[in-house]
């Protein structure tokens, strides 16, 4: 093909089997087109990567043609078949980057939009980059009950997590990346089901979240209590990365951190901006490993010390002459720890 980059091949997971990848990547620009994929890719397809379309959109119901017939995925000026990729009943990763109006049909109120899901429900890893815009939810996310790790990244200032509550309460959801939406959590469900404290307690028996790893660049937006309450039983990783903004926390943030009593992993990496610690470190019951990289304004250990759990204390590349010696103190006078 001229205009588009399409390679298909196999590869071996890391448990030794073999899966189909498909990648196709926008070469020159595209005004109006088709782009199908052969019928018996819906019974063998497990992974795919779309790069580099910015006007494609997924269709939020399926076309009436002789390609329905084949079993293919049709659309004009995007893909379609019984709504987005439904088709590929075997897909199980997906990467989509670059393609700003993707969900553009499916952030409407028409039938066809309410009604269909864009991704099959077999989907296990689902990563989108640049690819959300307008005012997109995880709402039409929600029959991805099988999904394991969603990676969000560069989706707009109006990208929020509504339909986070179903991945995270209902589904098998056990790695979150999330960056460069800064009202993702502010504006998702889990604030909102949280948030009355009379029916928190009910709303907390009748689910159990599996997310265990949670990467992002919105320390304000996770530091809520609603969202730390939901995740204190699971949360095992929390890593603050590539914020340039927040300085100090608040005194609810601070409050927040500590309901998180299953953290082992705490992660500060490339926090430009970011002074100290979170004073309540030493409250956390289950910290292992602390890792601070990258965050040149940090110069010192929370005044009442680390848990007695930690095992790990990572501070490379801080260039900060005080924080190291400080680490270096702590780390000899508990040497159960190890100091990288």
């Amino acid at each position: 093909m001229t205009r588009l980059g399409v390679q298909m091949y196999q590869e071996q997971t890391p448990h030794g089997q073999q899966q189909t990848v498909l990648e196709v990547e926008q070469k020159e620009k595209i005004e109006v087109g088709l782009l199908l994929f052969l019928a018996h890719l819906s019974d063998c397809l497990q992974m795919l990567e779309i790069c580099s379309f910015p006007e494609l959109s997924l269709l939020a119901s399926s076309l009436v043609d002789h390609h329905q017939k084949v079993g293919g995925i049709s659309g004009v000026g995007g893909l379609g078949a019984v709504g987005g990729l439904q088709a590929l009943r075997c897909l199980q990763e997906l990467q989509i980057r670059s393609c700003p109006k993707l969900h553009s049909a499916y952030e409407t109120s028409s039938p066809a939009a309410s009604c269909c899901f864009p991704f099959p429900s077999s989907l296990q890893k689902l990563e989108l980059r640049g690819t959300v815009g307008g005012t997109g939810t995880l709402e039409s996310l929600s029959n991805l009950t099988s999904l394991t790790r969603l990676h969000i990244d560069g989706c707009g200032e109006d990208f929020r997590g509504e339909g986070l509550w179903t991945l995270v309460t209902r589904g098998h959801l056990t790695a979150l990346m999330v960056y460069g939406c800064p009202k993702f959590f502010v504006g998702s469900d889990l604030i909102r089901e949280l948030q009355d404290e009379e029916d928190q307690e009910r709303q907390l028996l009748q689910c159990s979240p599996k997310l265990r790893e949670l990467r992002t660049d919105d320390i304000p937006g996770v530091l809520a209590a609603p969202i730390c309450t939901l995740l204190s039983s699971s949360l095992t990783l929390l890593a603050f990365c590539l914020n340039g903004e927040v300085e100090h926390y608040t005194k609810e943030q601070e409050r927040a951190l500590q309901l998180l009593t299953s953290l082992q992993d705490l992660i500060f990496f490339l926090c430009m901006e970011l002074q100290c610690l979170p004073a309540g470190l030493y409250a956390l019951p289950s910290l292992k490993r602390l890792c601070i990289n990258y965050c040149p304004a940090i110069s010192s250990l929370p005044k009442h010390g680390l848990p007695i759990s930690l095992q790990e204390l990572d501070v490379r590349f801080c260039e900060n002459k005080e924080l190291e010696q400080q680490c270096r103190d702590f780390v000899r006078d508990h040497p159960r720890i190890k100091l990288i």
